[in-house]
């Protein structure tokens, strides 16, 4: 097992990107960069198929951590909404990233499903 000092010098040597990079990227995905088959290919790779409800179109997770960084992008396509959100998490200490990832996935999806939940977020963000 590497030391934390090791750990968190690897994690800050990795390739970075943002949020809005993330989300973005998703998106483009869908809208110019993958063909009818190649999304269909992603959906099973990204967990999009396990995911995927009767009203969904496609649905594309795709999460990772370290022991300091949690991430996650999920992009969400029905007839008649689409969503791409993406989260990161540095725990630069890494006294909360193990609980954090246990619920992370959870949270994420509930945001993309339950609009209800995404409007008082929406609300708590903004005021």
């Amino acid at each position: 097992m590497l030391s934390l000092r090791i750990q968190s010098l690897l994690t800050q040597k990795m390739t970075r990107s943002t949020t809005n990079q993330y989300a973005h990227f998703m998106k483009r995905l869908q809208d110019e960069l993958l063909t009818t088959e190649e999304k269909r290919l992603f959906s099973q790779i990204v967990l999009g198929e396990t995911l995927k409800t009767e009203t969904d179109q496609y649905i594309w997770y795709k999460g990772g951590s370290t022991l300091f960084v949690v991430t996650a992008a999920l992009y969400r396509k029905t007839d008649t909404s689409t969503i791409s959100i993406s989260l990161f998490i540095n725990d630069l200490k890494a006294e909360n990233s193990h609980w954090m990832g246990e619920v992370f996935d959870e949270f994420i999806l509930t945001v993309v499903a339950d609009q209800n939940f995404r409007q008082q977020l929406i609300q708590a963000f903004t005021t």
